[in-house]
Order: C-alpha cells, then sequence, then structure tokens
C-alpha cells in the first residue's frame, strides 16, 4: 500500500482517501437568429440555463453528505460561455463541469447521474 501526499488546500483539514475526478464541458447550439422579437425555439443559453438549473440542485444534494475523514464530495461549475452580440441569440454556449468524488463513489454512477442533467 502506498501513500500520496496531495498539495490541494485543505483550510488545515487531512483528508483520507478520494475516488477520482470527473471533469467534462457540455456544449449546446441554438438557431441564429436576431433578437428583436423571441427566439422561434430554444437558444443555446436557454438550453444551457436548464441543465445549469439541475445541475445547481444535485449539487446541493451532494454537498449535503458527510463522508468521515473527507467532509463531501462536490460538484462544481467552473466556466460558462455564450453569446457574440448584444442583438443576437446566443448559438454556442459551453459550461465545464468539475466533479470531486469520495471513497465509495463510483465513476460509471457519478457520469450517469450527471448526464440526466443535460440529457433528460
Amino acid at each position: 500500500m502506498g501513500f500520496v501526499w496531495n498539495l490541494q488546500p485543505t483550510s488545515g483539514k487531512v483528508l483520507v482517501g478520494h475516488s477520482g475526478i470527473y471533469r467534462i464541458t457540455v456544449t449546446y447550439t441554438g438557431t441564429p437568429a436576431s433578437s428583436y422579437r423571441p427566439h422561434p425555439s430554444k437558444d443555446s443559453l436557454e438550453k444551457a440555463h436548464i441543465a445549469l438549473t439541475a445541475i445547481y440542485q444535485l449539487q446541493k444534494e451532494i454537498e449535503a453528505r458527510k463522508v468521515p475523514y473527507y467532509d463531501c464530495p462536490s460538484l462544481e461549475v467552473t466556466s460558462l460561455h455564450s453569446g457574440k452580440a448584444f442583438n443576437t441569440f446566443s448559438t454556442v454556449s459551453t459550461f465545464s463541469i468539475d466533479r470531486r468524488m469520495v471513497p465509495g463513489e463510483l465513476m460509471p454512477l457519478v457520469k450517469q447521474r450527471l448526464e440526466k442533467c443535460w440529457m433528460p
């Protein structure tokens, strides 16, 4: 059995165990349209907003789970890029996620649960 020192900031806590990191970038596309009238369907930013709302709800559930010696798993949206101009709807919206897992969590289940947020 080996040991690893990870120099991540932990507020002075010793964290024992780690089960991995799942990072992903999600991109939505939409139909180009001028903003002088309502969009005919959903632009990419609205699609991203719907997914992000589900992700932030999942974040609350995940961070409510306390794990001995580790505090809790985490789910963070770390970036969002969308739109190019004031007078057009966004045709491409991209956001990034950083999901830190704790002992007992399995990558396939973490991925499956997150994917439900943007592929309902």
